[in-house]
């Protein structure tokens, strides 16, 4: 049976906020032990589905088609880290306007997964962009997080419409995933 790993996200595709984004990555380029995600990826995971059978990818996207919102913004700013800075994994940009729009969203998602079966994580949703991920943890690059996060811990990267829900299937290769556009969603603007 043909399975694909597939996620459902909110695109990073403004030229500006990515260009500044792009900036911030060049702070810890170079640094061993620090994967950068390229600016071409950027997106905000609403929903990890991992692999999901072929005859389910109609069923997605019913769940997606059904959702009601209307088009918002969101402001990207401020840095942080998972799972805290004594043992940091992932290195992200948050989310302060528009956040709790994005949650909204993410759980309209989740209840319409849910009730055509699909699994769902239970943790609480954190709004996050992820910058990079840490492949190699050891006492200096764990101090070049902290002085980054200490450096940017107020950036701001500006705001960005809602527009588009996209399901996305990524598949793993060695130099990083690759993303391929399997559906996506206009939302509405407000009338």
């Amino acid at each position: 049976m043909n399975t694909f790993r597939l996620f459902i996200a909110v695109e990073i595709v403004q030229p500006d906020i990515l260009t500044k984004i792009t900036m911030l990555q060049d702070f810890m380029k170079g640094y061993t032990g620090i994967r950068m995600v390229h600016p071409n990826l950027l997106h905000f995971t609403l929903h990890f589905l991992g692999n999901t059978p072929a005859t389910k990818i109609n069923d997605l996207k019913r769940c997606i088609e059904n959702i009601e919102v209307k088009k918002f913004y969101i402001n990207l700013a401020g840095c942080g880290v998972f799972p805290n800075s004594r043992r940091p994994r992932v290195i992200w940009i948050g989310v302060t306007e528009g956040r709790e729009k994005l949650i909204a969203l993410q759980q309209q998602l989740k209840s319409a997964l849910q009730e055509r079966d699909f699994p769902v994580e239970n943790r609480t949703y954190s709004p996050h962009l992820t910058l990079s991920r840490v492949k190699k943890l050891n006492a200096a690059t764990t101090s070049i997080i902290n002085h980054f996060l200490s450096q940017y811990q107020d950036f701001e990267a500006g705001q960005i419409p809602v527009t588009t829900v996209i399901l996305k299937e990524s598949t793993l290769t060695p130099t990083g995933p690759v993303y391929r556009k399997i559906y996506s969603k206009e939302i509405a603007y407000e009338s």
